[in-house]
């Protein structure tokens, strides 16, 4: 393993930097209180909900706070048309009690050949994640809170990038990106890009 030593001055000084940005994010995270049992001796629905995770009551994630979410959601409030915001990534769960749904415009795309699926399942869960992330509906008493937590204030447009094994090709990515461009789109998320896909998507967009 390769030693900071042994890295030249800059190279070395910008890995300390990092370092010491990710330890002290790691030191603003809540640490929970005891012991949480995930799987308690319940039956029936209450223990579905148990294996989801799922909590009894609307929570605020730390990192709400840190974005400074109040500000961005008090500018999409003034905007004369909804933000369109991309999800590239595995799909989205359409039917999901804390996210937009069909009637709040969430739309999407998908490979018209079929072989990634239908945009609005995700079979792997990392872009439902992610649109919760981003647009977690408030006040609701379910899940968490998002960035923008009012559906009226946005507009899902979901790009299926990836299968529901998380896999896919660069190109299908960049198709699910320029669907999103269609619609319009003013910020898009992406999952991990390799730095091939980075490059060409740099090349998309300029």
């Amino acid at each position: 393993m390769m030693h900071l030593s042994n890295l030249r001055g800059g190279v070395a000084d910008h890995i300390r930097e990092v370092q010491d940005a990710i330890k002290a994010a790691a030191e603003k995270i809540p640490q929970a209180q005891g012991d949480i049992d995930y799987f308690p001796n319940v039956e029936g629905e209450e223990r579905e909900e148990a294996h989801h995770g799922r909590r009894l009551a609307e929570e605020t994630p730390y990192g709400i706070d840190m974005v400074n979410a109040e500000y961005v959601q008090n500018k999409a409030r003034v905007m004369t048309e909804p933000i369109k915001m991309c999800v590239a990534d595995t799909g989205y769960d359409l039917g999901h009690v804390d996210l937009p749904k069909a009637e709040d415009g969430v739309q999407g795309w998908a490979d018209p050949n079929g072989s990634y699926g239908a945009w609005d399942v995700d079979g792997h869960g990392h872009g439902t994640h992610c649109a919760g992330t981003i647009g977690a509906i408030g006040g609701n008493n379910n899940g968490v809170i998002g960035v923008l937590d009012d559906p009226s204030d946005f507009q899902f447009v979901i790009g299926k990038a990836l299968s529901d094994s998380g896999s896919g090709s660069s190109a299908n990515v960049l198709n699910a990106v320029q669907a999103c461009q269609c619609h319009w789109v003013v910020v898009v998320t992406l999952p991990p890009l390799m730095p091939r896909m980075r490059t060409d998507m740099i090349k998309m967009v300029s």
